[in-house]
This record gives C-alpha cells, structure tokens and sequence, in this order.
C-alpha cells in the first residue's frame, strides 16, 4: 500500500509487516526516513520534520541519509549514479513529480532532471519486500553513464552490525559466512559476464540475529551478468547498500538523445522474525511473484550426463532411458553430445542441428519413445558459446567477443558469442526455434560454461555496452522461447550454481544448484 502526505513530499509504502518511507526536502533532497517494523503517515511525517545533522567538518549532513546518492555537490559517500557528458561529469538534479506504477501492485515512482536527463526511481512493495529500480531517458546531447545502480539501502545507527553473504567456487557454491562489520566499504561482485560461483548478489544484516528471533535486513540483486554490490558502514555508524548491473565505474553504456536504459531491480526485505523469518518471507515473495509457475511440480529427472557423456547414440540413451522409467523418472534429459560434430568438448557448440549419425531422424524418435515410457524428455544447450571447431565460427568468426589485434583466449576450448550483436541474437532464435519446433521437447537445461576474458566488439564506438547488452538479449531470447513455446520448462544451469539470481529466476522454472551432488557437500550449499 502507497499512502503519499498531503504536502506530496512523504511517501510510505507498507507491507503486512514492514514500513518504507521517503522524504523530499524543499531543496529536491530526497531523504531515507524508515525502513523497518510497520509505522502510520503521521509516524512518517514527524520522522520527515527532523533536521538534519549538524555541521561536521569534512562530512556531509546528506551522507548516510540519501535516498539515491548521485555523483556531484557536497557528497562523499559512493555514488549511485555517475553520468559524463563532453563538458561535465556528475548530477545536479531537480525534483519533476510523482505518480504510482501502473500494475495491480502499485507502487511510487520519483521523477527528476538533470538537463534532458529524466531519473526516475521505481518503488514497489510486494508482500515485505520492496523492489527498487531507476529508469533513465536522455532527451538531450548524448552522455555515458559510467554507473547507474538498481537502489541504495540505507540501515539506521546501530552498534556491532554483521554482514552475511554467499561466497564459494565451483563444486562448492553458496557457502553462508557472517563476519562483523566494521567501519569502511566491503565490496562483492563478479566481473565474469555471468553472475559467478564465487559470490552470490544477496547480503544480509543483522546485529543479534537467532535462527528465529531478532531484526535481519536482506537486499537481493536481479542480475545475471557481472554485477556489484558495496556495504558501507560510516562514520555515524549508518549503513548503506549499494548495488546494480556492471563490476566497476569504467562505463555501462552512452545514451543518445531518444535513448533509454532501465536498471535491474535490487530487492530489498526486514523482517524480525530472525533468519528464518527472513527466508520464508524470501520464499513467499520469489514464489508468488519471481518464479515462473512456481507451484507447478517439477518433476524427478535424470540426466544422462554421468552415464554416457559425449558418448551418445540413439539406441543407446533408448536403453538408458528404459532404465530410467523403470526405476520412477519422470523426466528423461539428453545432456551435451547430441548436436554436430560434438564427440568432444573440442568441437561442436554453436551448431544446434541433431548429429545425423547418431540421430538420423533428428531428435523426435528419441523423444516420442522416452514418451511412451510414461516420460517428459529434455535437452542440454548452450548457446552463448561456441568452439572454433565448428561451422557456426568458420562462417562467422567475427561473432565472438575479441579484443582486435589480440589471441582470442579459449577456456573449455570454446568463446563467447557477442550476442549484443543483433544477427547473433536472431541466429540463435532461427536455432533454438527451429529444434524446440523439430520433436516434443519438455525441457531445455540451459549451460553457461565459460567467463567473459576478452570482452571486445571491434567496430563498435562504445564496447562496454556488450556488457549489459548480452544479458539484455540472454533475458529477450529467453522471453522469447518462452512465448512461442509455454509447454517448455527452462532450467538455468552455469558449470552448477554459477548463474543463479532473480534476474535468470523469473525467466527459468528452475536452476541447477551445483555440479556436486555429494549429499554431504550439497547440504551446506543447498542451506545457503
């Protein structure tokens, strides 16, 4: 719910057990009021009348209590949004209005301007969570935006703040770690073009939590490629948040007049109902309005992965598959090896045509028997890849991201498609649209094998867009498979838990948590 004061300068969103407020200041400052146990208006009304700190030499009374921290003018915190034109860098903005979001949700938006820059802050609270993002269109001369963040969380005074986070590696994902925090800036993120094993876009803060009892706020980020997320405790012992789409400050992409760019949003939760509280109100949230019909049950699968690997032949995953059924399987999947020359991780991706010695009738065969079986049946792809050996590279050798000039470095002995590239974009749909159209295929495990190293698009003028660009066309092509095939369940897979966010969560019915299935390795990383 969205209640707005009678001066149009307050605004509280409230959930079933959480409050939200904001203030803006007769000097269009926009100020954090309440993030907390649920509050009235005229709670925030009255925390609204409150001055600001006193003077302090070599601080800002504004630091620690900004709303959206913008690079420019007397502040000293990390910038949420950083933006260069040719004559000037940083934001000298004046507040426009607001109006709420279209949507049976609601929710507030807050517009302001910079010259013909428009910066609008998105708000929505579902359930207890609130979910914050920020718009920009430029309607003036082009300008670059070296940062622009989802949201800045603000946490109030308090002594003795620890920080919870998911750290790990590949086989080893999601590992839960709490650590007091202590004045400065912690920063996690990945800078590998996927959201990374190593850490996940999630923290928590507590000073006393239990399993059950006491205060926890929790920020979740929905992005699946390389992101940051910065925790600062200051000088008055506040703590703020900081976080969205891109691993440093070097530059997101330019906007030209016309143009616009929308962050991801950074969802953020309070609860005092302890960690546990916390997690199932997570829970509730992803469930009701993340996860793609998330009360639909999966079924039990079988990959032949572990069987066979690239050793495939039709009869042969026939008889696997017969075992299977017999055994209870619900879902038969054909993991890598059944497309092109694909006998090997040598050669072969990018190439999305069945291997006609091993399926010389295609796929449908295999699929209508591992039906009759009483089975779905599933397929393994990767399609933002692609190995030099391979007619999709021969043909097309400047798809890949390079930098020119420069040895394209193979990991895994494959590269990454630019799919910033329109004809990427649409010769993966050609592809992928093509196969799902071809035989009864239930299921797509959708792999991400392999960092970003040589992230370069020559000819392009600005090639950091590539960056956000690829994501952008991951989430559209998904979107778009989606759509012309709504019998298709998408599971997000990375080398295990190497993509695993809200971003990829609401285009998939379901991620692969690790590549190690140990039961007792996965139980602490199916904890975190």
């Amino acid at each position: 719910m969205l209640e707005i004061a009678d001066n149009g300068r307050t605004w509280l969103l409230s959930g079933p057990a959480s409050g939200y407020a904001v203030h803006l200041t007769e000097d269009d400052e926009l100020l954090h009021l309440h993030w907390g146990p649920k509050i009235t208006l005229a709670d925030a009304e009255a925390l609204a009348v409150r001055p600001l700190p006193d003077y302090w030499p070599f601080e800002s009374p504004l630091d620690g209590r900004e709303e959206y921290p913008v690079e420019g003018g007397p502040r000293f915190v990390r910038p949420a949004l950083s933006v260069r034109t040719d004559e000037r860098r940083g934001t000298e903005w004046r507040f426009e209005g607001h109006d709420t979001e279209p949507g049976a949700d609601g929710g507030l938006r807050l517009r302001f301007r910079d010259g013909g820059l428009t910066i609008t802050l998105h708000y929505r609270m579902r359930h207890d969570v609130v979910e914050r993002w920020v718009s920009l269109a430029n309607e003036g001369p082009a300008l670059e935006l070296l940062r622009a963040d989802a949201a800045t969380w603000t946490l109030p005074e308090r002594a003795d703040w620890r920080l919870s986070q998911l750290h790990g590696r590949w086989a080893a994902e999601s590992r839960l770690t709490a650590a007091p925090l202590t004045y400065g800036e912690k920063v996690i993120g990945s800078r590998r073009g996927h959201t990374g094993h190593q850490h996940l876009p999630w923290v928590a803060l507590d000073t006393d939590a239990t399993e059950e009892h006491g205060e926890v706020y929790g920020c979740a980020l929905g992005w699946s490629g390389s992101w940051r997320i910065a925790v600062a405790q200051l000088p008055d012992a506040r703590v703020q948040i900081t976080g969205g789409a891109g691993h440093d400050d070097s530059g997101l992409l330019r906007l030209a007049a016309g143009e616009s760019y929308t962050t991801p949003v950074f969802a953020g939760l309070w609860s005092d109902g302890g960690f546990g509280g916390a997690s199932r109100a997570w829970h509730a949230y992803q469930r009701a309005y993340v996860i793609p019909d998330a009360d639909r049950d999966r079924p039990v699968l079988f990959n032949s992965w572990e069987a066979t690997e690239f050793d495939i032949t039709e009869e042969q995953q026939s008889a696997l598959a017969r075992r299977a059924a017999a055994i209870g399987v619900e879902l038969f999947v054909v993991d890598d090896g059944w497309f092109g020359r694909r006998t090997s991780d040598r050669a072969g991706l990018g190439d999305w045509t069945p291997n006609p010695d091993r399926f010389p009738k295609g796929l449908g065969p295999l699929a209508e028997y591992v039906h009759a079986l009483g089975m779905q049946f599933g397929i393994w792809v990767e399609p933002e890849m692609v190995n030099p050996d391979s007619d999709l590279y021969r043909e097309h050798p400047d798809w890949v991201q390079f930098q020119p000039g420069r040895k394209r470095t193979e990991l895994r002995n494959q590269l990454v498609l630019n799919l910033a590239r329109e004809d990427v974009q649409e010769y993966l749909w050609q592809q992928l649209d093509t196969l799902l159209s071809s035989a009864p295929i239930d299921y797509v495990k959708w792999d991400f094998n392999r960092a970003f190293t040589d992230a370069g698009w020559p000819g392009e003028p600005y090639p950091q867009r590539l960056w956000t660009d690829h994501v952008h066309a991951l989430y559209k092509l998904l979107d778009r498979l989606r759509a012309a095939h709504p019998g298709v369940a998408f599971e997000s897979c990375s080398g295990g838990g190497g993509r695993i966010d809200l971003g990829i969560m609401s285009r998939t019915d379901q991620v692969w948590t690790s590549d190690n299935t140990d039961p007792l390795d996965r139980l602490a990383i199916q904890h975190g």
